[in-house]
Protein backbone atom coordinates (compact mmCIF):
# COMPACT_ATOMS: atom_id res chain seq x y z
CA UNK A 1 0.00 0.00 0.00
CA UNK A 2 0.99 3.46 -0.54
CA UNK A 3 2.02 5.49 1.81
CA UNK A 4 -0.69 8.12 1.35
CA UNK A 5 -3.15 5.45 1.44
CA UNK A 6 -1.48 4.15 4.09
CA UNK A 7 -2.08 7.64 6.06
CA UNK A 8 -5.26 7.93 4.91
CA UNK A 9 -6.14 4.57 6.59
CA UNK A 10 -5.02 5.57 9.67
CA UNK A 11 -6.25 8.85 9.55
CA UNK A 12 -9.68 7.33 8.59
CA UNK A 13 -9.09 4.76 11.77
CA UNK A 14 -7.88 7.54 14.23
CA UNK A 15 -11.29 9.84 12.83
CA UNK A 16 -13.85 6.55 13.60
CA UNK A 17 -11.53 5.88 17.20
CA UNK A 18 -12.58 9.23 17.95
CA UNK A 19 -15.94 9.32 16.64
CA UNK A 20 -16.50 6.15 18.83
CA UNK A 21 -14.92 7.50 21.99
CA UNK A 22 -17.19 10.61 21.61
CA UNK A 23 -20.29 8.43 20.65
CA UNK A 24 -19.62 6.23 23.63
CA UNK A 25 -21.22 8.08 26.58
CA UNK A 26 -24.29 8.79 24.22
CA UNK A 27 -24.07 5.16 23.21
CA UNK A 28 -24.33 4.32 27.10
CA UNK A 29 -26.61 7.22 27.91
CA UNK A 30 -29.04 6.12 25.40
CA UNK A 31 -28.89 2.61 26.61
CA UNK A 32 -29.33 3.72 30.27
CA UNK A 33 -32.59 5.77 28.93
CA UNK A 34 -33.86 2.12 27.28
CA UNK A 35 -33.47 0.46 30.51
CA UNK A 36 -34.53 2.86 32.64
CA UNK A 37 -37.76 3.24 30.22
CA UNK A 38 -38.15 -0.49 30.23
CA UNK A 39 -38.68 -0.67 34.00
CA UNK A 40 -41.08 2.51 34.24
CA UNK A 41 -43.13 0.47 31.58
CA UNK A 42 -43.13 -3.09 33.66
CA UNK A 43 -44.00 -0.51 37.02
CA UNK A 44 -46.58 0.62 34.81
CA UNK A 45 -47.77 -2.83 34.38
CA UNK A 46 -47.47 -3.52 37.44
CA UNK A 47 -49.31 -0.98 38.66
CA UNK A 48 -52.07 -1.45 35.66
CA UNK A 49 -52.71 -5.34 36.66
CA UNK A 50 -53.06 -4.04 40.47
CA UNK A 51 -55.85 -1.96 40.00
CA UNK A 52 -57.63 -3.73 36.97
CA UNK A 53 -57.75 -7.09 40.16
CA UNK A 54 -59.07 -4.55 42.86
CA UNK A 55 -61.68 -3.11 40.48
CA UNK A 56 -62.94 -6.30 39.46
CA UNK A 57 -62.92 -7.89 42.91
CA UNK A 58 -64.38 -4.27 43.60
CA UNK A 59 -67.14 -5.51 41.47
CA UNK A 60 -67.81 -8.57 42.68
CA UNK A 61 -68.53 -7.12 45.75
CA UNK A 62 -70.89 -4.69 44.72
CA UNK A 63 -72.26 -7.72 43.05
CA UNK A 64 -72.93 -9.70 46.16
CA UNK A 65 -74.15 -6.78 47.85
CA UNK A 66 -76.67 -6.06 45.16
CA UNK A 67 -77.73 -10.09 45.34
CA UNK A 68 -77.97 -9.31 49.10
CA UNK A 69 -80.16 -6.89 48.94
CA UNK A 70 -82.40 -8.12 46.28
CA UNK A 71 -82.54 -11.60 48.27
CA UNK A 72 -83.17 -8.98 51.74
CA UNK A 73 -85.67 -7.10 49.93
CA UNK A 74 -87.60 -10.06 48.53
CA UNK A 75 -87.90 -11.64 51.94
CA UNK A 76 -88.28 -8.58 53.99
CA UNK A 77 -91.65 -7.78 51.06
CA UNK A 78 -92.78 -11.36 51.84
CA UNK A 79 -92.63 -11.00 55.54
CA UNK A 80 -94.85 -7.81 55.21
CA UNK A 81 -97.41 -9.81 53.16
CA UNK A 82 -97.52 -12.30 55.56
CA UNK A 83 -98.26 -9.85 58.57
CA UNK A 84 -100.72 -8.01 56.49
CA UNK A 85 -102.58 -11.29 56.17
CA UNK A 86 -102.32 -12.14 59.34
CA UNK A 87 -104.25 -9.02 60.32
CA UNK A 88 -106.47 -9.03 57.77
CA UNK A 89 -107.59 -12.05 58.71
CA UNK A 90 -107.58 -11.00 62.24
CA UNK A 91 -109.84 -7.85 61.21
CA UNK A 92 -112.30 -10.12 59.40
CA UNK A 93 -112.26 -12.71 62.60
CA UNK A 94 -113.27 -10.06 64.75
CA UNK A 95 -115.94 -8.64 62.38
CA UNK A 96 -117.18 -11.84 62.67
CA UNK A 97 -117.27 -12.27 66.14
CA UNK A 98 -119.38 -8.57 66.42
CA UNK A 99 -121.92 -10.38 64.27
CA UNK A 100 -122.20 -12.63 67.01
CA UNK A 101 -122.42 -10.36 70.32
CA UNK A 102 -126.10 -9.79 71.93
CA UNK A 103 -125.72 -6.13 73.61
CA UNK A 104 -123.67 -3.13 73.25
CA UNK A 105 -121.74 -3.62 76.38
CA UNK A 106 -120.24 -7.00 75.03
CA UNK A 107 -119.31 -5.29 71.53
CA UNK A 108 -117.63 -3.04 73.66
CA UNK A 109 -116.17 -5.42 75.27
CA UNK A 110 -114.84 -7.45 72.65
CA UNK A 111 -113.57 -3.93 70.68
CA UNK A 112 -111.84 -3.10 73.39
CA UNK A 113 -109.76 -6.67 73.77
CA UNK A 114 -109.09 -6.52 69.72
CA UNK A 115 -107.62 -3.04 69.97
CA UNK A 116 -105.33 -4.42 73.13
CA UNK A 117 -104.39 -7.61 70.72
CA UNK A 118 -103.75 -5.58 68.17
CA UNK A 119 -101.82 -3.25 69.45
CA UNK A 120 -99.54 -5.64 71.36
CA UNK A 121 -99.48 -7.70 67.55
CA UNK A 122 -98.79 -4.48 65.95
CA UNK A 123 -95.58 -3.51 68.19
CA UNK A 124 -93.96 -7.28 67.56
CA UNK A 125 -94.45 -7.35 64.09
CA UNK A 126 -92.78 -3.99 63.57
CA UNK A 127 -89.99 -4.94 65.25
CA UNK A 128 -89.94 -8.28 63.80
CA UNK A 129 -89.79 -6.07 60.38
CA UNK A 130 -87.62 -3.54 62.04
CA UNK A 131 -85.06 -6.34 62.56
CA UNK A 132 -85.49 -8.02 59.24
CA UNK A 133 -84.75 -4.69 57.62
CA UNK A 134 -81.73 -3.84 59.72
CA UNK A 135 -80.61 -7.47 58.37
CA UNK A 136 -81.09 -6.82 55.17
CA UNK A 137 -79.32 -3.24 55.17
CA UNK A 138 -76.05 -5.23 57.29
CA UNK A 139 -76.13 -8.50 54.63
CA UNK A 140 -76.63 -5.96 51.75
CA UNK A 141 -73.68 -3.53 52.96
CA UNK A 142 -71.15 -6.26 54.60
CA UNK A 143 -69.54 -7.44 51.09
CA UNK A 144 -68.52 -3.74 50.55
CA UNK A 145 -67.35 -3.45 54.14
CA UNK A 146 -65.04 -6.56 53.76
CA UNK A 147 -63.62 -5.22 50.53
CA UNK A 148 -63.18 -1.73 51.54
CA UNK A 149 -61.27 -3.34 54.72
CA UNK A 150 -59.17 -5.18 52.38
CA UNK A 151 -58.39 -2.58 51.11
CA UNK A 152 -57.04 -0.60 53.88
CA UNK A 153 -54.44 -3.63 54.42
Amino acid sequence: MSAPKKAAAANTEAVESAVQAALGPMNSLGEKVRETTEKGIEQVRVQYEAVKEAAEKATGKIEESVNAAKAGTLSFNLKALELARTNINASFDHVQALFGVKSVQDAFQLQTEFAKKQAETLAAQAKELASLGQQVVTDAVEPVKSAVASFKK
